[in-house]
């Protein structure tokens, strides 16, 4: 890492009255559209899809967590970095 480069993961604390269930069962990957305008579900499973957007198609995974739900871009460089 060069000196002087900093790395940030943004994230956005939302105060709304839910259960981590309600969200594990709303959040899926067919619905992203829904929640994210650019970005679309392409084809896939449940878990794992191809999704396309102005950056191009990636693999999108979605993994269940406590207190919600994931998602990964497996193949996108930027999520190397």
């Amino acid at each position: 890492m060069k000196p002087g480069i900093t790395f940030v993961e943004y994230f956005r604390i939302v105060k709304v009255k839910t259960t981590e269930q309600v969200l594990k069962l709303n959040l899926s990957n067919q619905d992203l559209e829904k929640f994210c305008e650019s970005i679309f579900f392409m084809d896939g499973e449940a878990d794992v899809c191809k999704i396309g957007g102005m950056w191009g198609e990636f693999t999108l995974r979605r993994d269940k967590i406590m207190g919600g739900v994931r998602f990964s871009m497996l193949d996108c460089p930027n999520a190397l970095t």
